[in-house]
């Protein structure tokens, strides 16, 4: 698998968890929301037709509107009859209520333990109700937090699937590199993890199992710095070598010598803007190093030929 599949699997993979998650919500509001409308609409209609029945009930007998806002009150319970319990209520009431308006005691006492069983009767079923409400949301809440802990599950899956996959092999190649850059020609380079990883590997293994040329260009640098080096301290003057930072390189014998003498000659020598001492001369050898030569010692004149022995004198 290579590394951009590895990438869009796991992004895949915590974008359809947080999909369900999202979904899961979105239901429980969905099946909440008529739970609680049922409750509004249905039982709460009931109760207060309840109550304008007992108060009609209980009002002034010589209120002449009392008997119509009961048999008003009364058709709407009939009309939105919800519990199985609710019809024998409603038919006490129906057959008690125009005694119990002409003032009989015992019809009024019937007709109002039927309102108030009527009125008990719809707020258990609001209780219900609300309980079955709390249910749906309790599942909801239980489901979104199994949903929760699946995306937190599959994100440290995920995680440790891309450490193992390709933060782990994409280290060990860096450790690697970095140790064959320091010379340590037998580092292997691993080769596993995505493919993009898996063949970086490979690459850096066929180059460390032979030379390149860059080994043998650095090789090459490396004698001709010797051979410079052996004919500056050939040289009888004093010469020097110092790079654009002030850095002295080389210094053969001669110019050792001069530096013990004079202090001050190393500063003049590191300074590109000062001026050298009679004799001295500066010559860019480029790569920022630059040779200074001062003057050069006269070769000594070669020796006189040793003088002959004279020949002995012949014996008489």
């Amino acid at each position: 698998m290579s590394l951009r599949q590895e990438l869009l699997l796991a992004w895949a993979a915590l974008v359809v968890v947080q999909l369900l998650t999202l979904a899961g919500a979105v239901g429980l509001l969905a099946r909440m929301t008529p739970a609680i409308g049922r409750i509004m609409e249905d039982n709460e209609r009931s109760i207060a037709a309840v109550e304008t029945m007992l108060a009609a009930l209980g009002s002034s007998p010589t209120d002449p509107g009392a008997l119509a806002r009961f048999e008003e009150a009364l058709a709407d319970a009939r009309d939105n009859v919800t519990e199985q319990a609710e019809p024998e209520q409603l038919e006490r009431i129906t057959a008690s209520y125009p005694a119990a308006f002409e003032g009989e005691a015992t019809a009024r006492e019937r007709v109002t333990v039927a309102l108030r069983s009527l009125a008990a009767i719809n707020r258990e079923a609001m209780g219900a109700s609300a309980s079955r409400a709390s249910a749906v949301g309790r599942t909801g809440a239980w489901a979104a937090a199994v949903l929760g802990l699946l995306s937190l599950v599959a994100a440290i899956g995920m995680k440790r699937r891309l450490e193992r996959r390709v933060i782990a092999p994409t280290e060990a190649t860096a450790a690697a590199v970095r140790a064959i850059e320091e010379g340590d020609v037998h580092r292997q380079c691993p080769v596993h993890g995505p493919a993009e990883l898996a063949a970086l590997g490979r690459g850096v293994e066929a180059l460390r199992q032979r030379p390149t040329h860059a080994v043998a260009h650095h090789d090459a640098r490396h004698d001709e710095r010797k051979l410079l080096l052996a004919l500056l301290d050939a040289e009888p003057g004093p010469v020097l070598l110092v790079d654009d930072r002030g850095a002295m390189l080389h210094a053969n014998l001669a110019a050792t010598r001069a530096l013990l003498e004079d202090a001050a000659l190393g500063d003049q020598v590191r300074d590109p803007a000062s001026a050298l001492p009679a004799g001295f001369s500066r010559r860019p050898l480029g790569d920022g190093v630059v040779l200074v030569r001062g003057p050069q010692a006269a070769e000594p004149p070669p020796a006189a030929p040793a003088p002959a022995e004279p020949e002995p004198a012949p014996l008489a």
